[in-house]
């Protein structure tokens, strides 16, 4: 079946755009987070597509005082791939990695805000796993900074995000322990994602790794601010060397308490960051493993939701709660900056003392 992207000159296989050989798992995935500089305004909107599920979804949250209120959209995917809206909520690629609107438009939950990219993007190493013969995953995504101007509402009452900062990530390809054809596999996944904005640029660290430890995925990144009159895709990033981290777990939790990251470029000194969080986001305020919009999954035609979540109500042991983001301030050197420590440790991770599915920190 053509497509009208199949007009532009695009293509890397013989076939439509519309055509994917990468079965239930494939999507394509939009991912923003915005945050003040001590954590007190915090928002996050998703939206992604799976070609062969023929389904569209997306969900907005914004964290006020302690509470998560998510309007979440689930419905049809139709013919048209340009399409980037489901229920209220859109997505205006206003110019390809440089500016994007976002807007939710929902009496409850509701946005209109626009990123500005402060730096170029970053193309992290491709993600690819396998269990056994099954492909886990097998994607690509970048991460890109960027500035916000804009409001957001909850029940009524404006909320200024003019001046917060954030990132955003493009992700598409293969993903997921299984598709509606496969059984499941073993439920073990480490997964820590560290995008940090500084006034003069930003670093980026990201890990996979195994129960024992060991990484089949790892990546470290610099980017400075965005040279005037460059092409944001044309400029580049500093990949470094090698990465590491130090994390320390809250006990009875499997959220982080504090946590530091090494990134060793090839011709410089080390680059050393301290993390102290400001506040926690649970995931699945934008759909992350929520147990009835989860990513992909059919909900039903054209379907809207609110739902408020208190975080200090969360059980910490609920498998559930295991997915965040801790809003944290960075310390490097003289350098002082705001992101994110986005965590999901499933299943055993030896060096952090886990060794059950649903095991926690004990508190020693």
């Amino acid at each position: 079946m053509l497509d009208p992207l199949d007009d532009f000159p695009i293509h890397q296989t013989p076939v439509s755009i519309t055509e994917n050989s990468l079965g239930t798992n494939a999507y394509d995935r939009y991912f923003f987070n915005g945050y003040s500089a001590d954590g007190s305004v915090f928002f996050a909107l998703a939206l992604g597509v799976y070609p062969n599920r023929r389904i569209i979804d997306g969900a907005l949250c914004v964290m006020v005082d302690g509470v998560q209120h998510s309007v979440y959209a689930s419905g049809r995917l139709g013919a048209d791939r340009r399409r980037t809206t489901v229920g209220p909520i859109t997505i205006d690629i206003d110019r390809p990695m440089s500016a994007i609107t976002i807007a939710v438009d929902h009496p409850e939950v509701g946005i209109e805000a626009r990123f500005a990219a402060r730096t170029p993007p970053i193309e992290e190493p491709r993600f690819s796993n396998h269990h056994l013969s099954l492909g886990v995953f097998d994607y690509t995504r970048y991460t890109q900074f960027g500035d916000w101007t804009g409001s957001a509402r909850v029940d009524g009452s404006t909320i200024d995000v003019t001046g917060t900062r954030g990132c955003r990530d493009r992700s598409w390809g293969q993903r997921g322990g299984r598709g509606t054809d496969s059984p499941p596999v073993a439920p073990q996944f480490f997964w820590l994602w560290t995008p940090v904005n500084f006034d003069d640029g930003a670093i980026h660290l990201d890990v996979n790794e195994r129960a024992d430890g060991s990484r089949w995925h790892d990546g470290g990144f610099a980017a400075d601010l965005l040279r005037p009159g460059t092409e944001p895709w044309l400029q580049p990033v500093e990949q470094m060397a090698s990465v590491d981290y130090d994390l320390e777990l809250e006990p009875g939790t499997r959220w982080m308490r504090t946590a530091g990251l090494r990134l060793q470029p090839w011709r410089a000194e080390e680059i050393v960051v301290e993390l102290t969080p400001l506040a926690r986001f649970q995931m699945s305020g934008v759909g992350y493993g929520h147990p009835r919009f989860r990513h992909g999954s059919w909900v039903g035609d054209d379907v809207v939701e609110v739902e408020r979540v208190v975080l200090d109500e969360l059980d910490p042991a609920h498998p559930g709660n295991f997915h965040v983001q801790h809003i944290v301030e960075a310390r490097s050197g003289d350098r002082r900056g705001t992101g994110v420590l986005e965590l999901l440790i499933v299943g055993p991770h030896e060096p952090l003392g886990l060794r059950e599915t649903a095991d926690v920190v004990r508190a020693r």
